[in-house]
């Protein structure tokens, strides 16, 4: 394989991932969305702020592990976010309710940094 196949094929595993990354945040945010609906059953609320808590913990892990590429300064503010949703999640289930805007909001950030 030439090395310019071999770029071309890297930066087509690159794109694909960050369009399977992007297709996640916009479940989550729909999933969201739906939930912050004064209407909507506490389990439909529950299942958005659990696949909220999975989605944030798996990309922390992917994003501290040694293999991540991205620049230390970059892992450390995407970590910092995940954790303050995934404590944001445990906060708004202890209070019982609570818009999740703020959550909307800081995931619809992240998702446009990805385009």
């Amino acid at each position: 394989m030439s090395v310019l196949a071999y770029i071309d094929s890297q930066n087509s595993d690159f794109l694909e991932l960050r369009k399977i990354e992007k297709s996640l945040f916009e479940r989550l945010i729909g999933k969201l969305r739906e939930a912050d609906d004064p209407r909507v059953s506490i389990g439909q609320r529950e299942a958005a702020l659990d696949f909220c808590e999975k989605l944030w913990l798996t990309l922390i892990q992917d994003i501290m592990s040694k293999q991540n590429r991205l620049p230390a300064e970059l892992k450390a503010k995407l970590a910092s976010i995940g954790l303050w949703i995934v404590k944001e999640c445990t906060r708004i289930r202890g209070d019982g309710g609570g818009s999740l805007e703020a959550i909307i909001e800081v995931n619809e950030i992240v998702m446009a940094g990805l385009e």
